[in-house]
C-alpha cells in the first residue's frame, strides 16, 4: 500500500493535480495533461520523409505534409509503425525528433512519442537517451517543463517481445515502466511482439497506474477494447484499418476514436467520420467509411506481400506520393522508404486506380 501511495503522490506532483470529486484519479490526470481539453480523436503516426539518401529527414517536405494534415488530426505518433521506427536505430530516431518535433510544435498537436523497442532494456536505455535529449533541445532543466514545452503528452511502448512471456512477466515490465510517472500509451501490438497483454492484466495495471490513459490496439481482434467496461477511464484508438464507422464506441463499436497511418493521407476523411457520428449523422458518416475501405483495403493487402519494411508504410507512403506530387500514372517503383528500400510500381498503380475514384487533386501538397 505504500508503493502505492508513493506512485500516485509522484504523478500527482507530476502533473500537479485538481481535487475533483467526480472524476477518477485517472480523468483528474488526463484533464490535467490536456490543461482540461479532451484528448484528441485522431492521432497520426506521421510518415518519415527522407531525402535522397534514405537516411537524412527531408524537413521542407516534412513542414507540407503537416501543413496538409495539421487541420483534421488533433495529435502526432512520432516515430510510430507507420513512420519506420521499428527500423531506426536510436541515432536515427533522435535525428528525427530533434528536426520534427518543432515543426510539430508549429501546428499545435499533441504529441507521442514512440519508445519502439523489442527488449525491455533498450525501452530503458532508448527512454533514457531520449528523456535527456528534449531537456537539452528545448533547453529546459526539468523534464516536465521540456514534455510541455513540445506538447508532448506521452511514450507509447509495446510489449517486449517473446510468444512464450507470461503475463506476470509482461505486468513487471509496465509496473517499471509505469512506475517512472510519465504519461504512458499502451500499443498492442501481436504482430511485432508475439504476444497480448490480456483483459485481467491491463485491470490490474488501470487501477494502479493512472498514468496509463490511453490504449492503442492494432492487433485487429480488439480484446482489450471490447472489455472496455471493465476499465472505462481509459481512452481507446484503434490503430487497426477497417471499419472506420463500425469502430467507433459512439456507433456501438469500442473506440473512442484512431490512431491510423492512414490519417497520413485521408486525415479529412476520417475526421468526417468522427464528426458525422458525434452528429448522429449515421448514414452520410458509414457512407464515407465504405468508401475509405474500398480505397486502402486492395492497397495494403498488395502491400502486405512485399517482403521489406511494413504494410502500413508502404501503403501510405504509395498514397502520399499522389497526395505530394498529385495523381498522375506511375511510371515506376519509387525508394522512399528508410535507407531507400523501394515501393514496387505495382503498390503505386493500385494506389493510383484507387485514387481515381477518389477527391484528389492533380496537383500535390508539394507543388
Amino acid at each position: 500500500m505504500l508503493k502505492i501511495t508513493l506512485i500516485v503522490s509522484f504523478i500527482a506532483g507530476f502533473v500537479n493535480l485538481p481535487s475533483q470529486a467526480q472524476n477518477t484519479l485517472r480523468q483528474q490526470y488526463v484533464l490535467k495533461l490536456y490543461d482540461g481539453k479532451p484528448v484528441p480523436k485522431l492521432w497520426v503516426p506521421l510518415l518519415s520523409h527522407f531525402q535522397e539518401d534514405g537516411l537524412s529527414i527531408d524537413t521542407n517536405r516534412t513542414k507540407r505534409h503537416l501543413q496538409e494534415i495539421a487541420q483534421n488530426v488533433g495529435g502526432v505518433l512520432i516515430p510510430g509503425s507507420t513512420g519506420e521506427g521499428w527500423e531506426m536505430e536510436l541515432p536515427a530516431r533522435l535525428s528525427l525528433l530533434e528536426q520534427v518535433l518543432p515543426l510539430i510544435k508549429d501546428n499545435e498537436l499533441a504529441i507521442s512519442i514512440g519508445i519502439l523497442r523489442t527488449s525491455s532494456e533498450r525501452v530503458f536505455s532508448d527512454l533514457d537517451s531520449i528523456t535527456a535529449r528534449l531537456m537539452v533541445w528545448s533547453q529546459k532543466k526539468q523534464l516536465k517543463q521540456a514534455l510541455d514545452y513540445y506538447n508532448i503528452k506521452g511514450f507509447t511502448i509495446c510489449n517486449p517481445k517473446g510468444t512464450n512471456i507470461s503475463q506476470d512477466l509482461l505486468i513487471a515490465f509496465w509496473e517499471k515502466v509505469l512506475t517512472l510517472g510519465y504519461p504512458m500509451i499502451f500499443y498492442q501490438l501481436p504482430q511485432v511482439t508475439g504476444n497480448e497483454l490480456n483483459v485481467n492484466s491491463l485491470v490490474y495495471l488501470s487501477k494502479k497506474y493512472p498514468n496509463l490513459y490511453m490504449i492503442k490496439d492494432t492487433s485487429g481482434e480488439d480484446h482489450l477494447a471490447k472489455s472496455r467496461e471493465k476499465y472505462n477511464d481509459l481512452h481507446f484508438v484503434r490503430g487497426y484499418e477497417g471499419k472506420y464507422y463500425e469502430q467507433l464506441k459512439i456507433n456501438g463499436g469500442n473506440y473512442n476514436g484512431f490512431l491510423l497511418g492512414t490519417a497520413n493521407v485521408f486525415s479529412k476523411e476520417l475526421s468526417q467520420v468522427l464528426t458525422l457520428s458525434v452528429g448522429q449523422q449515421s448514414v452520410e458518416a458509414k457512407k464515407i467509411s465504405d468508401h475509405l475501405d474500398k480505397i486502402i483495403q486492395p492497397v495494403f493487402k498488395l502491400a502486405s506481400e512485399v517482403p521489406h519494411s511494413n504494410a502500413f508504410t508502404i501503403t501510405n507512403k504509395a498514397f502520399d506520393h499522389f497526395k505530394a506530387h498529385g495523381v498522375q500514372p506511375p511510371q515506376a517503383g519509387i525508394k522512399t522508404l528508410y535507407k531507400l528500400k523501394s515501393i514496387p510500381i505495382a503498390v503505386l498503380e493500385a494506389a493510383y486506380k484507387a485514387l481515381d475514384r477518389s477527391n484528389f487533386s492533380e496537383k500535390g501538397y508539394l507543388k
